[in-house]
């Protein structure tokens, strides 16, 4: 039983946030092994084996409410940070009343929300990531925003969450991760809002956010299954709290250009992290082989027109806004 007298199970029953389960039985390589990548024992039931391609759309289903919802105290950190599991179609909006309702998250809406993506082996200056990063938690602090990530320990979200904590900085900062790609996530499976749990420094998520959304859509092992969720969850909050957002994209490969194109769908503008080269490649083929749109020059330009959108490139060691294209 919570403290607010009402139980925790009920709460999430009422809100309907559902996990996700594989509900066909196709094989991979490995005979009893589905392409979802469990074992056909640890399938829910009943369960349909075919020989399809296995698609998310196609092989998914709700599975039941969620069964991982609370907090997480970090190693060396007082604060507890509010995570849950969720369904890749949950509706936007009851990820709404998750955040703003008062029975849930009851966050206070931001007036600015800044959406960080990149690599997560990007190599960032010492010089460079102090300017970008501290300039991306000022712009927030300054004006009650959020900053959102991918949340995992690594890369541009790791320097993010590190500035976070080393300038003491009162911001909230909101990791939107696969629950599947999230190692020892059978670890966050609990309901108990009570009685956070304790996790070393060493785990996958970036332990200086203060919310975790993680996106379930059971292709496990598998990165980029939150991609589309986190740009209609950022879209949303923009439209119904009527609050500016913008993108910020430094570096990356494959996954970072569908961050990019998912945003740019809900006309999120992007700002970009000059040295468009490191980019350029990854982009272009992501275009090339997932979205038959020809790019000869994979440049910012390009990318902009191609999509009608309101891009512009960032300067970032003065952290101001170079030229809108």
């Amino acid at each position: 039983m919570s403290r607010t007298g009402i139980n925790l199970s009920e709460k999430l029953q009422n809100l309907g946030i559902t996990k996700s389960e594989c509900c066909q039985f196709i094989p991979s390589e490995k005979p009893n092994e589905c392409q979802c990548g469990l074992t056909k024992r640890e399938h829910a039931q009943p369960l349909v084996n075919s020989e399809q391609n296995w698609t998310r759309d196609t092989c998914t289903r709700p599975g039941g409410i969620t069964n991982a919802y609370g907090g997480i105290r970090f190693a060396d950190k007082n604060e507890i940070s509010k995570y849950i599991r969720v369904y890749y179609r949950t509706e936007m909006d009851k990820m709404i009343s998750l955040l703003f309702g008062k029975s849930y998250w009851h966050m206070k809406p931001p007036k600015l929300l800044i959406s960080v993506t990149g690599g997560a082996q990007v190599a960032v200056s010492e010089l460079v990531r102090d300017i970008l990063c501290k300039g991306l938690v000022k712009a927030a602090t300054s004006t009650d925003g959020w900053i959102t990530t991918g949340g995992t320990n690594a890369g541009i979200m790791k320097h993010v969450g590190e500035t976070v904590r080393f300038t003491r900085s009162k911001v909230t900062l909101i990791g939107i991760a696969s629950w599947t790609a999230t190692s020892r996530n059978e670890d966050l499976i609990s309901c108990d809002e009570d009685t956070p749990l304790r996790f070393a420094k060493s785990q996958y998520l970036e332990p200086n956010h203060t919310h975790f959304i993680l996106v379930d859509d059971s292709k496990y092992n598998d990165f980029g299954g939150e991609i589309q969720f986190r740009a209609k969850l950022e879209s949303e909050i923009s439209k119904i709290k009527k609050i500016p957002i913008i993108l910020v994209v430094v570096e990356g490969g494959p996954n970072t250009a569908a961050t990019v194109l998912e945003s740019l769908k809900k006309s999120i503008p992007c700002g970009y992290k000059l040295n468009w080269n490191d980019f350029s490649k990854p982009l272009n083929i992501f275009f090339d082989q997932y979205l038959n749109i020809q790019i000869k020059n994979a440049n910012k330009r390009t990318c902009a027109k191609s999509f009608q959108s309101q891009s512009f490139v960032f300067d970032f060691m003065n952290f101001k806004e170079l030229s809108r294209i």
